[in-house]
């Protein structure tokens, strides 16, 4: 695989290339937010499907990044954009959707059935958004704004060798996009199957003097508020039961590619169990003792724990300050969802 990257300007943004099949080109565009740590953290896939002239989006990104995603694509001399496919309709993936729309009014939109009319008229997504994120974030992905009813696919796209999979679990109306090209899999998985910062991608975020290769692609759940375990153990599932054992790409939206895409699924559930099971254990405890078990210095006590145990957290003490301190609160969020699910289904952590 080669890839290739370019600064776009002195803040550093940047879209990577990456070579895997011959019919397709394949842009991460950076979406850098300005907000503790996440100039490299949110994705805009571009596609050029060069054997159908097709260019497609997979995400958009948020709202504040657009200018950066159109310089992006005028750079590479795109004019026109055929779809935007969105795994689901958070803030940080659809945000600006609107906004795009603006400069490629003719694009047509995927979304699941569940998310579409939010993206229509976005402003119950918008008010949920504020009340869990919190203003300072929300401010910082900026407002979204809602998209004409003539540019929303109401059925799935024809598109050669796409195949959409329903993976609730981050979002209750979460997709997964499956490409299959010429004996490939490219997998566009969103938080499907968590978050990392991939091999190629680390090299952004690293601190001076860092120039080693990690044990593990960093990795981690995307557990957010409302958790449901058993609903991400089963489209985790039936991602590895799709995946090919060689030649199986995992396309992240949170940040990068995984080469072995399989093999990470696989690795992917069985920390996801050991998460469940650490953080079921430890609130069933607190819940014993009669303490608080959603105690915001409990939680940071268990997130510090699993970064320093779980081996696919080994590149944390690696990143740029920043970094880390984005990281560790996408972390939080992520132990709070599990936590909070733990303590709605106390009663099975006591079995």
């Amino acid at each position: 695989m080669k890839i290739f990257s370019k600064a776009l300007n002195l803040k550093h943004q940047h879209y990577i290339k990456y070579d895997i099949v011959d019919s397709m080109e394949i842009y991460l565009i950076n979406n850098p937010v300005d907000f503790y740590g996440m100039d490299y953290g949110f994705i805009a896939w571009l596609l050029i499907d060069k054997k159908n002239d097709l260019n497609i989006l997979v995400e958009i990104g948020p709202a504040a990044a657009i200018d950066v995603v159109k310089d992006t694509i005028d750079i590479l001399g795109i004019e026109k954009i055929d779809y935007i496919l969105l795994t689901h309709i958070h803030l940080d993936h659809a945000g600006g959707l609107g906004h795009i729309l603006k400069y490629y009014p003719d694009a047509m939109v995927y979304a699941s059935e569940k998310g579409r009319k939010h993206i229509v008229d976005p402003d119950k997504l918008w008010e949920s958004s504020v009340k869990v994120l919190g203003k300072k974030l929300t401010d910082a992905y900026q407002r979204t704004i809602g998209i004409p009813e003539k540019n929303v696919l109401k059925e799935k796209p024809i598109i050669e060798g796409l195949s959409i999979i329903e993976t609730p679990g981050h979002a209750p109306h979460h997709e997964t996009f499956v490409f299959e090209r010429e004996g490939v899999q490219l997998v566009f998985c969103g938080e499907a199957a968590g978050m990392i910062y991939g091999i190629a991608e680390r090299k952004l975020v690293l601190d001076e003097g860092i120039d080693h290769e990690p044990d593990y692609i960093y990795l981690y759940p995307a557990t957010i508020y409302r958790f449901e375990y058993d609903v991400s153990e089963n489209s985790l599932k039936k991602l590895i039961s799709l995946a090919q054992e060689e030649n199986c790409y995992l396309f992240y939206s949170h940040y990068g590619i995984a080469e072995n895409g399989k093999k990470m699924l696989e690795s992917h559930l069985v920390q996801l169990t050991f998460w469940k099971d650490m953080i079921a254990r430890e609130v069933s405890a607190r819940i014993e003792e009669g303490m608080d078990p959603l105690g915001k210095e409990f939680l940071k006590g268990l997130t510090q724990h699993l970064i320093e145990s779980d081996p696919y957290l080994g590149d944390f003490p690696n990143y740029k300050e920043d970094v880390k301190r984005a990281q560790f609160r996408y972390i939080l969020n992520s132990v709070y969802g599990i936590a909070d699910w733990a303590v709605r289904n106390n009663h099975i952590a006591q079995d």
